[in-house]
């Protein structure tokens, strides 16, 4: 049977397209038809290079006689996770909740009106390993609505509740104080308890899987840049010893360049295959800071051409691997491809036999999931010995000699007569941003123009496909309908998904115009991420009381009754909300004000920002730097290369104070979470390097 997958703009929803089961897209009528029907919702969450995804597809989804119980019992909505990350981000919270860990593919049961009661992530045809099988949970499920209804109902009531955060960002601050600072004493505190968890032997922190620890690494840097005591401290060791584990292992493509998400071993030997558009921007990003910071010490050492080997190679797979026709960046590359027999496994496109990996490479592995004709990981252990080795500087690199190009020119041609992995080529802002930051900023330090000119067309992209009146913008306007050029979260092929932009879209969005030179641009992109602050409405402006239900929030008359009441926070010098209302003191501007991660779109409730960062910075630490980015182009006397009025300089006193409650608001977390503060903490550095930083400190207060 045909579902409601087949005209989807993700490619991760075309490829449940011809399931038996009835997907259903993210919207209000999939909740509608649960409710006429009086039965639960089934929301499964993937994205479409994850490897446990394709196996549950594969597994379950695909089969007509658990399609046909599904369809029986539930209404069944997918959703891409990278399309709809608010969505995914509530239920993610409700399945930690429940469980204490989480992952993907996500597998959630709500009530008619989108509230979880009940979670989990990969459920096999057949119970196994002491898990049930989804058949089992779905008709588990179905018993428990029709005999058991009070018992769900409690469940997600409860779990809603406590879902649901909109802390003030002053919450735990000093009151009638001024706004506390990220000091040198802090930001010592932190590096140290972030290096007590490093691996001194392979790079990295703390336990397996491990993922690339890239905002950590940059962290370090500025820190390194900061104090700059010698080329031997604790903080520039930590630095090389990650980088150079990862560029020599499994986890670092050492044929077509790029790394791969996360290594499952603790030695960066076994990679998870899928590579992603954020992951590789970043490392970028990092490679590219470590060059000028060995380039500082030593311009020819080991470090930095090991440092210029990453960067470059990092550069040239994103412009030859994930580059789409209009100059924007696809999102990744799957994990799966199909293999010598025909089968679709893991990393089939990367791996070799264990006698067929040419020296100087060698092979790591096995890979557990690969098929076991060709289960191994190429990898070079010879440049990490290289690299913290004793010896002349131009001495030939590992990766240079005469026997490495033949070998390397041997795995590609190899490669050739391989299908390759499948590339979901939506264009995501926050990503492309990402990669636009990093191109720019690589085409300066390494000098090339060619990635100076990637980065101008690829944010030229995104303006046409993510910003505007793009072909399905939903609606054109700002969650409050004020009309306008507004950015969404991506679009495929030109047409815009299903997800407004998050924070972390808008802000990203603005710091990589800032890198591309557009200065208006800039401007304009910050004050829409402006808008992700919002302020309570006092009871006598709100069209109905915040306690009944249909309470007009920021997000529109159809969002959760549950919702507090706020207004949108774009303010002016006057200090003024985006309404006209007052929005605080003029003391502080953004006393009382919370700060949003997404807009609601009227199923899952709006909820304020998570600081900690994930894959990628949040969207508090995006904003953090958007703020910052601000201030050093506002000066004292100008605004956007404009002389200074009263009112402009006004409104960049509000901006800096605003910088400050958002990095104030993670102190409280700064202990227990540095390794998920890492983009915080590198901001707060650059503050501390900076010369009038007391002088700053002052004017927040």
């Amino acid at each position: 049977m045909a579902n409601h997958l087949a005209h989807a703009t993700s490619p991760y929803l075309n490829q449940h397209a011809d399931n038996p089961i009835d997907w259903h897209v993210w919207g209000p009528e999939a909740f509608e038809e649960a409710a006429r029907r009086d039965v639960p919702v089934l929301v499964s969450i993937g994205y479409a290079t994850c490897h446990w995804c394709h196996v549950m597809a594969r597994e379950s989804f695909s089969e007509p006689q658990l399609g046909a119980l599904a369809n029986e019992s539930v209404v069944a909505i997918k959703v891409d996770r990278e399309e709809l990350p608010a969505v995914d981000g509530f239920y993610m919270d409700a399945l930690l909740a429940m469980r204490g860990q989480g992952g993907w593919p996500l597998t959630v049961f709500t009530t008619p009106d989108s509230r979880p009661f009940f979670a989990g992530t990969y459920f096999p045809p057949q119970p196994r390993d002491g898990m049930p099988s989804l058949s089992q949970v779905i008709t588990t499920i179905a018993r428990t609505w029709r005999d058991d209804r009070q018992k769900a109902e409690q469940i997600a009531s409860q779990l809603a509740q406590s879902l649901i955060r909109l802390p003030d960002l002053s919450l735990g601050l000093p009151a009638e104080a001024p706004t506390p600072q990220i000091d040198d004493d802090t930001l010592t505190a932190a590096a140290e308890n972030l290096l007590a968890a490093q691996d001194r032997r392979w790079g990295g922190f703390g336990q397996t899987p491990k993922f690339p620890p890239l905002l950590s690494i940059v962290h370090l840097l500025r820190r390194h840049a900061r104090l700059g005591t010698s080329p031997e401290a604790a903080d520039l060791e930590a630095v090389r010893r990650t980088i150079a584990g990862i560029a020599a292992g499994g986890i670092r493509d050492h044929v077509d360049g790029g790394i791969s998400r996360y290594s499952v071993d603790a030695q960066w030997h076994i990679p998870h295959f899928e590579k992603m558009l954020f992951d590789n921007a970043q490392y970028l990003r990092a490679t590219v800071d470590w060059l000028e910071t060995e380039r500082r010490w030593d311009p020819t050492s080991r470090y930095a051409r090991l440092a210029h080997r990453e960067a470059t190679e990092t550069a040239a797979f994103l412009l030859e691997r994930m580059q789409l026709p209009d100059g924007g960046f696809a999102s990744g590359l799957d994990a799966d491809s199909v293999d010598d027999a025909g089968e679709r496994t893991e990393g089939a496109y990367y791996l070799e036999t264990a006698d067929g990996v040419p020296a100087p490479f060698q092979p790591l592995g096995p890979v557990e999931a690969a098929h076991p004709d060709r289960p191994f990981a190429v990898g070079l252990p010879a440049l990490a010995d290289w690299v913290h080795g004793e010896g002349e500087s131009g001495d030939v690199a590992p990766w240079e000699t005469s026997q490495a190009v033949a070998a390397r020119d041997e795995l590609a041609r190899r490669r050739a007569d391989r299908p390759l992995p499948q590339r979901d080529d939506k264009l995501v802002t926050e990503w492309n941003a990402l990669a636009i930051t990093a191109l720019a900023r690589a085409g300066r330090v390494l000098d090339d123009e060619r990635l100076t000119a990637a980065a101008r067309r690829a944010f030229d992209a995104v303006l046409a496909s993510n910003r505007g009146d793009t072909s399905g913008t939903p609606g054109g306007a700002d969650a409050l309908g004020h009309p306008g050029a507004r950015v969404v979260r991506s679009s495929t092929n030109g047409v815009a998904g299903p997800g407004q932009a998050t924070l972390a879209d808008v802000a990203q969005l603005a710091i990589a115009a800032h890198a591309v030179g557009e200065s208006e641009m800039f401007d304009s992109l910050l004050r829409e991420a402006l808008g992700f602050v919002i302020f309570p409405v006092r009871q006598d402006e709100a069209e109905e009381p915040a306690d009944q239900p249909g309470a007009t929030t920021s997000e529109g008359p159809e969002a959760n009754a549950t919702e507090p009441v706020v207004q949108s926070g774009e303010t002016d010098a006057a200090g003024q909300g985006a309404s006209g209302t007052e929005a605080s003191s003029d003391a502080d501007p953004w006393a009382g004000a919370s700060l949003l991660d997404a807009h609601g779109d009227g199923i899952v409730p709006v909820r304020g920002s998570d600081p900690l960062d994930d894959s990628t910075p949040s969207g508090r630490a995006a904003l953090i730097e958007a703020l910052r980015l601000a201030d050093e182009t506002a000066g004292d006397e100008t605004i956007g290369g404009q002389k200074a009025d009263d009112a402009d300089r006004a409104d960049a006193a509000d901006l800096r104070q605003l910088r400050a409650v958002l990095l104030a608001s993670v102190l409280p977390a700064l202990q227990q979470a540095t390794r998920s503060l890492g983009w915080v903490l590198a901001e707060a550095e650059l503050d501390a390097a900076a010369p009038d930083a007391e002088s700053d400190a002052q004017r927040t207060e």
